[in-house]
């Protein structure tokens, strides 16, 4: 019996640090927005690129090249248009200027282009955290920063009680007594299930209610 309720107590740690990991996981991307902002930063490192070949240097900086139209809501690269692929991100700017947003520097001969977030400044969470193309230089979202973030405490609000309620699912099953001592295979193959139809809630969950798509 100890054995069992050892099982269930490691099986309740799992499954609620598997949502917490998962959403952790996930949360560049979806809370970050990460895969859009990085099509804008991909176009500017392009046109970074074409500056090179066409002036022999990459330039210093972008101060002069990149700009926002505030009136058009446009983005251009010196006189070329960009397809406003920053457009959500860039409603809070007010008219500071992108190149308050956007950081440029150039690594082992190649550019580097980091999208600062809405807040125009190093690291933070959702919005505000920091994008970075090319992605081999993205630097890692620490867990600490996620722990503050609400995706973290909702990771957990899920992911303890649907452990917990399984765990003591299993245990009802398991620590009942049966006519010849051992656990009969029907009992197993219904755990399996269980534990399947666990993983799919836990995955349900996640990109229904933690990170809602629309």
């Amino acid at each position: 019996m100890k054995t069992r309720i050892a099982f269930i107590i490691v099986h309740f740690v799992l499954v609620a640090g598997t949502v917490v990991m998962l959403v952790f996981g996930a949360y560049t991307e979806e809370a970050g927005h990460a895969e859009y902002r990085r099509w804008f930063l991909h176009d500017i490192y392009n046109e970074v690129k074409l500056y090179k070949q066409d002036t022999g240097s990459y330039p210093a900086t972008l101060d002069s090249l990149l700009s926002f139209d505030l009136e058009r809501y446009e983005v251009y690269f010196g006189s070329k248009e960009l397809k406003g692929r920053l457009r959500f991100v860039l409603e809070d700017m007010q008219g500071n200027g992108i190149n308050k947003y956007i950081h440029y520097d150039v690594v082992q001969e190649e550019p580097v282009i980091t999208d600062l977030g809405m807040d125009g400044k190093q690291r933070g969470t959702d919005m505000d955290m920091d994008i970075t193309y090319p992605p081999k230089y993205q630097k890692p979202f620490p867990f600490r920063d996620f722990i503050k973030t609400k995706q973290f405490a909702r990771s957990l609000c899920y992911g303890l009680p649907l452990g917990g309620v399984v765990s003591i699912c299993l245990l009802a099953m398991w620590g009942k007594r049966y006519p010849t001592g051992e656990i009969p295979p029907s009992v197993i193959y219904l755990s399996v299930l269980f534990v399947l139809f666990e993983l799919f809630l836990i995955h349900t969950i996640i990109f229904a209610e933690i990170y809602p798509h629309h």
